[in-house]
């Protein structure tokens, strides 16, 4: 084990003692505060932002419940994936196990199902094989999921005949054509036929076009078909055929991460094809992308070599030093960035601001020249070990800002606190305790002398006493119109027949009241028995209050002081939790760092090898040059000299034949 996951495992353990005594007696209350469905969206909301620690304080239980499995299946398990996500795996396994063991059907699949992939991320390949046997019934939704992981776990564990039989059970969909790329991965990785893997790469290229958005699926649509794409094309070109390794590559999305290489091999092929200006089209397009993604260094040389084939060699050597010259820069760079993270460490120098956010990538003209921190660190973060080492770090900063605000509220709280004791006076709390129980007396009478009025009423059959308002006033009404008439009757203004007719009216009317109120006495009876009950409820209410107010005020000082006892318990635990995060975090971005530092100067040496291989091709191009030159220099010179010694020879014929002509006129 690399000391990177010992450092990753030291983390997950220290999580555990750090974190697990705050959720037997959390500090914030959200969870108790709200109500059990709020806390429990509160909760969700937190856990889908990747804010575990925060999901599991606002939980509407606490995590070492134990009646936690009995109150809610769906709660456990949220808490049990949330404490798994944090790096609480032991406890989260231990819930799981227990939630398996007393439950049955599908809340134990779902269980054991759950346990086994937190084994998986965990790199347990066995235990969360044996785990994952034991799902059965589980719900539908879950299955291509499980089925995924289960399959991911036989190829683990070099059982690929059986993950190959499980994936043909599969529906079609994003899950099945991850885990028939994951297929093929194996495949390539145990055959030298790659039959099969090109076959599986077939099945999860037909899956990925047929389903882009399923139950937990976790990737854009484009990004497994760019993979497949990626590795169908590697294996073309291993096999020769290049029509079908351009085919492929051309289907990978312009802006996908993988594009750079994608890229250089493409050049690649057609280099194999002597298409030699196709292969640098291609690798010119990939210069414009920072060095250290794969496949642009290469497609650097590249260019110089495929241009030195062609025959261009003063373009070739003017691209090898072009080569030299950027590859140059980057060991520079490299060197600068690894010295500033050997002196700040890998979380201030690459993931908060510092002095490399001010190199000058921005005067260049193209990004491969000066590559970016942000490269750098998207290069880092590819590695499994760094980013679990990332993702670790930043838990812990959460964590420490976290307990830094509670630090502070507490803080708050205890001159909230001591002022409030200091300003204290009991005897005002008391006088206003009597008065409100003066107020709430008389309305414990008045309620009293209305339960005496109804009964009394009741009991002499008064309908129109108990009838509703709007009754009760048209009685009176009726009553005054009565009096009223009563006195003209006296006074002689009305007389014979307008009398009795007047007289007869108005006895209707108080008939036709009378009989209301008669029909509606029981309603009526019953409506201010539950006016006088709720009246009762309120007065009841107010008694209890004041009680409460009264012990309150009688406890005063001794209530703040032990409230106070707690806040400054509370601040010493939550001081010594800090003390023990800064550490752990200090120690979790030294391993960090060392990681980093590692990776940056394998980078290093890999940029001075390149740099080597251009500077010796450059050689290499002009030693050929200066041979070439050299060799036609001696073939000039052996020319100039052959036709010295043929004019010579001519010469020499023709004075001969001079001589001769002499001596023929002599004689």
């Amino acid at each position: 084990m690399t000391r990177a996951r010992k450092g990753i495992n030291s983390v997950k353990g220290l999580f555990a003692l750090l974190f697990l005594p705050f959720l037997v007696a959390p500090i914030t209350a959200h969870g108790e505060d709200l109500p059990p469905e709020l806390a429990r969206g509160v909760m969700l909301y937190d856990y889908h932002q990747q804010n575990y620690f925060k999901a599991l304080i606002e939980a509407p239980v606490s995590p070492q419940d134990p009646g936690l499995l009995e109150i809610d299946e769906r709660l456990a398990f949220l808490i049990a994936e949330s404490l798994a996500e944090f790096g609480v795996t032991n406890r989260a396994q231990s819930q799981l196990e227990l939630l398996a063991k007393n439950k049955g059907g599908r809340i134990a699949a779902e269980a054991f199902f759950r346990l086994g992939r937190i084994q998986y991320k965990h790199g347990d390949f066995p235990g969360a094989l044996a785990s994952l046997k034991r799902v059965n019934g589980l719900d539908r939704k879950l299955l291509p999921h499980y089925q995924y992981y289960y399959a991911a776990a036989n190829m683990r564990t070099e059982q690929v005949a059986k993950a190959a039989d499980i994936l043909q059970q599969m529906q079609e969909g994003a899950w099945a054509g991850y885990a028939y790329y994951n297929l093929a991965k194996s495949y390539q990785q145990k055959d030298s036929n790659n039959a099969r893997s090109i076959i599986s790469l077939r099945v999860a290229d037909a899956l990925s076009q047929q389903v882009k958005k399923d139950y937990l699926s976790v990737d854009e649509p484009g990004a497994l078909a760019d993979r497949i794409y990626m590795a169908s094309a590697v294996l073309a070109l291993q096999g020769g055929e290049f029509d079908k390794t351009l085919g492929f590559l051309n289907r990978i999305r312009v802006d996908s991460p993988i594009t750079p290489t994608a890229l250089y091999l493409h050049g690649l092929t057609y280099l194999q094809r002597n298409q030699f200006r196709q292969a640098i089209q291609s690798w010119h397009r990939a210069k414009r992308y920072p060095m250290v993604v794969p496949g642009v260094a290469d497609a650097f040389l590249g260019i110089a070599y495929a241009y030195q084939h062609e025959g261009y060699r003063g373009r070739a050597s003017r691209s090898y030093l072009e080569s030299i010259s950027v590859l140059d820069k980057e060991v520079r760079t490299l060197d600068t960035v690894i010295n500033t993270v050997r002196k700040l460490g890998a979380d201030a120098a690459l993931i908060q601001e510092s002095e490399l956010d001010t190199l000058e990538w921005f005067l260049e003209d193209g990004i491969a020249d000066n590559t970016p921190k942000v490269a750098y660190m998207n290069a880092l973060i590819n590695d499994g070990e760094v980013f679990s080492l990332v993702e670790s770090l930043e838990e812990l900063i959460m964590l420490e800002q976290n307990l830094s605000e509670w630090q502070s509220d507490l803080t708050v709280f205890e001159g909230m606190l001591q002022q409030r004791r200091n300003g204290f006076r009991q005897g005002n709390a008391l006088i206003s305790a009597v008065k409100a129980k003066n107020l709430v007396e008389k309305m414990q009478n008045r309620a009293e002398s209305l339960e005496k009025e109804l009964r009394q009423a009741q009991q002499n059959k008064e309908f129109i006493y108990l009838a509703k308002p709007e009754v009760q006033e048209q009685y009176a009404h009726a009553q005054r119109l009565k009096q009223n008439y009563r006195n003209y009757v006296k006074k002689g203004k009305v007389t014979g027949s307008m009398q009795e007719d007047l007289n007869l009216r108005l006895e209707r009317v108080n008939g036709l009241l009378l009989w209301k109120a008669s029909q509606d006495y029981l309603r009526n009876v019953a409506d201010i028995e539950d006016d006088l009950a709720a009246l009762q409820r309120e007065i009841n209410r107010y008694e209890g209050s004041i009680s409460a107010f009264e012990k309150i005020v009688s406890d005063g000082p001794v209530r703040f002081d032990s409230l106070l006892d707690n806040v400054l318990r509370e601040s010493v635990r939550v001081k010594d939790a800090l003390q023990r995060c800064s550490t752990l975090r200090a120690e979790v971005d030294q391993v960090l760092t060392d990681e980093v530092i590692k990776r940056l100067e394998a980078k290093r040496t890999e940029m001075t090898r390149y740099h080597d291989i251009a500077q010796q091709a450059l050689a290499h191009l002009y030693e050929t040059l200066l041979i070439e030159r050299d060799e036609l220099e001696k073939k000039r010179a052996e020319a100039a000299r052959k036709k010295e010694e043929e004019q010579l020879r001519l010469e020499q014929l023709n004075s001969g034949r001079e001589s001769e002509a002499a001596q023929e006129e002599t004689k």
